[in-house]
């Protein structure tokens, strides 16, 4: 009997700790920059566009209306500035000090290298929600991406 509960115990603490380790350590690796290069909050997109450096590159991203606020949809806007022609981008957002889920938005190319898309951010408890955008083409990390933050 005793051998029973204790193997029971044992399990239970297993799987426990197996939730904890998958929920929390793992997730905030899978969403870590690993060698990304992200462009933190230089700029602030409820206030102005934002103009980015990367790879010999320019990429201005603007979101509208200013400033953002939850539960709105938001236009997003961004423009390459590059020789490279860019086609099937998408964007991953995701709450860096607080993890609400993560929202991919496939971007409409409206001309070369410039992409809108519509991005509606959940509403958080916090009195800034910081968000971290990833660039992806064709389901590729393109190695870039941004930081700005929703106002309560």
């Amino acid at each position: 009997m005793k051998k029973n509960i204790f193997i029971l115990a044992f399990i239970f603490s297993i799987v426990i700790l197996y939730i904890i380790f998958d929920f929390y350590i793992l997730d905030n690796t899978r969403l870590a920059t690993n060698g990304l290069m992200t462009q933190k909050n230089t700029c602030d997109l409820n206030l102005q566009d934002c103009i980015y450096d990367f790879n010999d590159e320019k990429i201005i991203v603007s979101i509208n209306p200013k400033p953002i606020k939850p539960l709105n949809t938001n236009e997003l806007k961004m423009e390459i500035k590059s020789n490279k022609i860019y086609n099937d981008l998408k964007i991953r957002i995701y709450g860096i000090n607080m993890f609400m889920g993560i929202t991919e938005i496939n971007l409409n190319k409206t001309k070369d290298n410039i992409f809108e898309g519509k991005i509606r951010l959940s509403a958080c408890t916090k009195d800034i929600m910081r968000f971290k955008a990833d660039i992806l083409e064709n389901n590729k990390s393109t190695n870039f991406s941004f930081e700005f933050d929703l106002k309560k």
